[in-house]
């Protein structure tokens, strides 16, 4: 697992938080964005340049937020407990899915990120860009096996592209390649 960065000459213009610059990397921000999720203490996430005219580390900070608004976690029943776990996942069109996990003392549960892929299919997409997943006490995590095995199974020629956001507060990003370099498929 390595941690990706924002290559020098990216610099600090466009796509880099306000108050940074080249060489600022390991300059603490203490700060929230805009849609409230916190600023790391990096000045870089992801990889430089625009998607979908988003920047970048832009889109993480949507993602997260966008998990962070439907974790909930909460007893449904005495046998089901729900929304301990959520997750987000961008599609190739730039929409984000979220999902939240739902266990039972059975083995139907599902998991956050299976959920929002699951949302993801509903709406008529298929192809996964980004996934993160954030767990209950609010770090963010990398997907179980299960869910990895449905996006290999989803995109066998190109799951090794989609970027797995590990840490949040370490902006540590990898592919869904690294974590599964050798996949049985």
């Amino acid at each position: 697992v390595r941690r990706r960065r924002r290559p020098a000459d990216c610099g600090g213009g466009a796509g880099a938080p306000v108050g940074t610059t080249a060489g600022d990397e390991h300059r603490s921000l203490q700060k929230l964005s805009d849609t409230g999720a916190p600023v790391s203490s990096k000045r870089e996430m992801g990889r430089c340049g625009k998607t979908g005219g988003n920047d970048v580390e832009q889109i993480w900070r949507d993602m997260f937020q966008a998990a962070r608004a439907v974790q909930n976690g909460r007893q449904i029943s005495q046998y089901v407990e729900a929304g301990g776990v959520a997750a987000a996942v961008l599609s190739s069109s730039g929409k984000i899915y979220t999902g939240v996990c739902v266990d039972t003392c059975a083995t139907l549960g599902i998991c956050a990120e299976r959920n929002a892929i699951f949302q993801m299919i509903t709406n008529g997409e298929q192809e996964i860009k980004k996934v993160l997943a954030i767990m209950p006490d609010g770090k963010s995590g990398a997907p179980c096996g299960a869910c990895r095995e449905l996006m290999v199974q989803l995109m066998p020629d190109s799951y090794h592209e989609i970027e797995v956001l590990l840490d949040f507060e370490a902006e540590e990003i990898v592919t869904l390649g690294e974590l599964t370099p050798k996949w049985w498929i």
